[in-house]
């Protein structure tokens, strides 16, 4: 079974801290791993804004935070645009992927497990 909860970082925009948010990363992933001791825990970003740049940094501090807690990280992000070239992968909304944003998605995450070249 595949589960994804949304993250957190622009649910809790300006409601609370980054610190929160990363806190409730590892509550999470210890709470999973107690009911189903074989469940693989990945933290996977949310995309990065076209619209609000300080939510690309608590973005990126979610990275750091999982690289130091040991937690599995989908690193998508970094196969992204960057500077104004971003914005041509975030939908109009700001804050999902449009079909280019998924394509990247879609390829690293077969070239990480080995089902795409």
């Amino acid at each position: 079974m595949l589960s994804f909860i949304p993250p957190p970082v622009y649910n809790d925009d300006h409601q609370v801290s980054t610190t929160d948010t990363k806190s409730v990363i590892s509550l999470m992933e210890e709470k999973i791993k107690i009911k189903y001791p074989s469940a693989a825990f990945f933290v996977q970003p949310p995309v990065y804004s076209a619209e609000t740049p300080y939510i690309n940094e608590r973005i990126d501090e979610l990275k750091k935070y999982a690289k130091k807690q040991g937690l599995a990280y989908i690193n998508y992000l970094s196969q992204w645009p960057k500077g104004a070239q971003r914005a041509s992968v975030i939908a109009d909304d700001g804050q999902s992927m449009n079909q280019k944003g998924e394509k990247i998605w879609l390829r690293y995450i077969g070239q990480k497990w080995g089902l795409a070249q």
